[in-house]
């Protein structure tokens, strides 16, 4: 997952549950400086895995859907497509 902060761009490793939050956290603050008793507030900007909509998710809170994209996206990229074919039931 890319991360940014002041105009600088991050990439860092990102695992689902809520190990993951954690670490995602701890990598945050380690990164930039944050000493741990600090909260900080965030907003993910991902696309839709369906419609290739931008949607921006606010909060931690979002933190799985936005893992959800992200390993959507990269599996994407390694396919080498712009979409996952669908199907209507």
């Amino acid at each position: 997952m890319a991360v940014v902060y002041n105009g600088t761009v991050h990439k860092i490793p990102v695992r689902l549950g809520p190990e993951g939050v954690a670490e995602f956290k701890a990598r945050v603050k380690a990164l930039f400086g944050f000493s741990e008793d600090v909260d900080f507030d965030v907003t993910f900007e991902c696309k839709s895995p369906t419609s290739e909509e931008k949607l921006l998710l606010k909060g931690l809170d979002c933190y799985e859907a936005a893992t959800h994209c992200a390993a959507v996206s990269a599996a994407k990229r390694a396919l080498g497509v712009s979409s996952f074919p669908t199907w209507k039931l």
